[in-house]
């Protein structure tokens, strides 16, 4: 089963050489479900929940750590300064000291921000403006050479991504490569893409570009293996609502 030879292979991969609590979160959640596991070569069991249906709406985007910030204050411009977000997620500033701001909106942040301000500011107004991204992460798991966590810049797709993390294998199903993808309310949806037909040149347009967090996973034979895969090793380590359990909808096995 998948379950076994990818628990047996997923490594960590890129370059970070400080990664974020987030990624160093899932790859230690991951080695601890594997050691615990022992690669067993039980059958998975049919997951019992299930994916929010698949929305193409682009979210609003969240900051993370390495991005370079503007901290604007109109009326006060005497606190203007520019910020980086810290490894913890944080940023510090002047007469407030640190304050979280990895996985918040710019407008969210900016909301925190003048919540702080208003012990040492009669009506604070402020903007939070990004000026450089940091890398982004995604995830691949299943039946592709290097499973692993990766981190780009700019843009990068489907395929390209699956050939970051090694290509296939030959026990790769590549018409039903699951990817899921975090929704606005921080809840799992998920959309089969048929790689096949991709690298054909006759389905082209389902080769879209990934978004941070974004999880690919390449199975031996149907997407029904995914909900397994995600229950066992992705709901506690990803950034959904933790109130959400996965599964897949009985149309899509």
């Amino acid at each position: 089963y998948l379950l076994k030879d990818l628990s047996c292979k997923i490594r960590t991969a890129g370059h970070d050489k400080k990664p974020s609590r987030l990624v160093a979160l899932f790859a230690g959640c991951v080695i601890f479900a594997f050691t615990s596991t022992g690669c067993s070569t039980t059958a998975p069991q049919q997951s019992s929940s299930r994916f929010l249906a698949w929305s193409d709406a682009q979210p609003a985007y969240r900051l993370q750590t390495g991005d370079q910030l503007s901290i604007v204050h109109p009326y006060s411009p005497e606190l203007n300064q520019d910020v980086t977000i810290l490894p913890d997620g944080r940023i510090v500033l002047p007469l407030v000291g640190a304050a979280p701001a990895a996985d918040k909106a710019p407008e969210e942040l900016a909301q925190d921000l003048e919540n702080k301000y208003l012990s040492e500011l009669k009506e604070p107004d402020i903007t939070v403006i990004p000026r450089t991204i940091g890398p982004m992460k995604f995830v691949v798991g299943g039946e592709v050479g290097n499973p692993g966590i990766f981190t780009y810049t700019g843009r990068i797709g489907v395929v390209e991504a699956l050939f970051t993390a090694g290509g296939f294998e030959d026990t790769a199903n590549r018409s039903t490569v699951a990817l899921i993808r975090r929704s606005e309310d921080d809840q799992p949806m998920l959309k089969v893409i048929d790689v096949a037909a991709i690298l054909s040149g006759t389905g082209t347009e389902a080769d879209v570009p990934l978004q941070q967090y974004d999880v690919l996973y390449v199975p031996k034979s149907t997407v029904a293996e995914v909900g397994t895969w995600v229950d066992l090793y992705i709901t506690r380590i990803l950034p959904f609502n933790r109130g959400f359990s996965y599964s897949l909808n009985k149309t899509l096995e």
